[in-house]
């Protein structure tokens, strides 16, 4: 029963359509960027180093207190416009 488990041959595949599979290799494209100006930043270590003075300040007086930090963050093409993705369209079940 484990072994049927792993059997990826079994398993139905999603076909992506040209656009999907574009706009995906966008954003991985910009997230890679992103993630490469974090780590270049000198001195950056925790995320919140490279937020601005003033911010950091009141997130880590938060964090002394025991509060916690949670920030959205939204990959964004390097114009920093949205990366359209095509929407799916619904099939008729079957």
């Amino acid at each position: 029963m484990v072994a049927a488990a792993f059997q990826a041959s079994n398993l139905p595949g999603a076909d992506l359509k040209p656009a999907t599979a574009a706009a995906f290799d966008r954003y991985a494209q910009a997230a890679q960027a992103r993630i490469g100006r974090e780590l270049a930043r000198p001195g950056g270590f925790l995320y919140i180093e490279g937020l601005a003075p003033a911010r950091r300040d009141e997130v880590l007086h938060n964090l002394r207190e025991g509060g916690i930090y949670i920030e959205r963050l939204e990959t964004r093409s390097t114009n920093a416009k949205a990366i359209p993705a095509p929407r799916r369209t619904k099939k008729p079940r079957e």
